[in-house]
């Protein structure tokens, strides 16, 4: 399968406009093919125009590419219970000062010249993934005119179709979906309001049998993995691709929807191929189906706060002053340890550290009793040539109770007597 670069769908756009043509040869409409099925549903495939004339799979590669999100469920994707078809990873344009912090700062070096030289790396390698990133979005521009420009023609054509784009026949208008998010609704004006910066949702392929990331080949009857770890890529593995794992309980096991954000996480590198296949009619309107071919990750260690709000809405909740004070040293304290704070009244805090560390102190202990026993126990299965008989604490001897003699009359009165004449005789 040939691969689109990014500078072909630019070139075919300069000399086309539109980049996408229908391809109404092999339109599959479920209804067509059984007039009993439970979904009206249409695929109609579409194909890329190239610049050397040819109508090829729209399957574009790209590389080095910052993502803006985590891999996330779509909203509605938890509605029925079920495992998603897909994982959304939001792509949008990004500014320098979103890109040079986290992996992509500089390190620290031991000397100013060596600092300069790893300076001047992180600052070019910010420079390119910014002018990678202004391209990616230039090309998702053109792909998204191109299918909204498809989409034009299928309705104005619509009555020549053997199949309905209509699904309800009390429709008037039918909605064309983009996976290009331009409004976002004010929850105070249950408005529409524009986005200052575009999203573009792109789909990683869940398998439903199991839910992890990937597809399942009925050709070969197996699942095969399409997002590969570009940090295992190294030259011991030949830099073949490695299929992602992430660390469950000390145990790797394969990316699936509940655990693919911890590797494909915000700011993480990605390379691979996109495919446009087709554009999908059903009783919701039109909507264009994409997905990776394959993803490749550079995971993205450093932790990032990712920040969805304005700065406008950050002073606002200060108060709407700006110049506030950042520090605050009554941050999580309750009103009646405040007032005792400001009054010097330091003592229950010093008896509570006293108290941490006469605990640390007897933990200490006990861990030094238990290291002796240890000790013990290891010298005794050291020696190797004799024969150890197991080594049973000592228990301690029964208390005996004390017995009281009974003693009769008589024998108290002879004794008493036998005693008398002794201490008389000593005398």
């Amino acid at each position: 399968m040939q691969s689109i670069s990014l500078d072909d769908v630019i070139d075919s756009e300069k000399k086309y406009g539109t980049v996408l043509a229908l391809d109404l040869n092999k339109v599959r409409d479920l209804k067509t093919l059984n007039p009993k099925s439970k979904y009206d549903t249409t695929y109609i495939p579409i194909k890329f125009r190239h610049v050397n004339g040819k109508l090829i799979i729209a399957k574009i590669k790209f590389t080095e590419q910052i993502i803006g999100s985590a891999a996330k469920a779509p909203q509605d994707s938890g509605d029925d219970g079920g495992i998603p078809k897909h994982l959304n990873i939001s792509m949008m344009k990004l500014l320098k000062e979103n890109i040079e912090s986290g992996d992509y700062a500089p390190k620290k070096k031991e000397t100013e010249q060596l600092q300069e030289i790893e300076d001047a790396r992180a600052l070019k390698n910010v420079v390119k993934y910014m002018a990678n990133n202004e391209k990616l979005i230039r090309v998702l521009d053109i792909i998204d005119l191109s299918y909204k420009a498809l989409c034009k023609e299928l309705i104005a054509n619509e009555k020549t179709y053997a199949f309905r784009l209509f699904k309800d026949r009390n429709q008037k208008e039918l909605n064309i979906y983009s996976f290009k998010q331009v409004t976002r609704m004010n929850s105070d004006t249950k408005k529409d309001e524009l986005l200052e910066n575009p999203i573009y949702r792109l789909k990683v392929p869940v398998c439903k049998k199991d839910g992890r990331l990937g597809i399942w080949s009925n050709y070969s009857n197996e699942f095969k993995s399409n997002v590969f770890d570009a940090r295992k890529m190294t030259k011991k593995t030949n830099y073949q691709p490695v299929p992602a794992k992430v660390k469950i309980n000390g145990k790797l096991v394969d990316l699936n929807v509940t655990n693919a954000m911890m590797f494909i996480s915000y700011k993480s590198l990605i390379g691979g191929h996109i495919t446009f296949e087709c554009i999908v009619s059903s009783k919701f309107g039109l909507s264009l189906n994409n997905a990776f071919y394959d993803l490749y990750v550079y995971r993205h260690k450093s932790k990032n706060n990712e920040n969805s709000m304005l700065i406008e809405e950050i002073i606002n909740m200060r108060g709407g002053d700006a110049t506030e004070s950042d520090d605050d040293d009554d941050d999580n304290v309750e009103p009646s340890k405040k007032s005792e704070s400001k009054n010097g009244n330091d003592d229950d805090d010093d008896e509570e550290e006293e108290e941490e560390e006469d605990e640390e102190d007897e933990d200490d202990d006990e861990e030094k009793d238990n290291k002796k026993s240890k000790d013990n126990i290891d010298k005794i299965h050291d020696s190797d040539d004799e024969e150890v008989e197991e080594v049973k604490p000592k228990q301690p001897e029964p208390i005996k109770p004390e017995v009281v003699e009974q003693v009769k009359p008589e024998q108290a009165k002879s004794s008493k007597v036998v005693k008398q004449r002794k201490s008389r005789a000593k005398a």
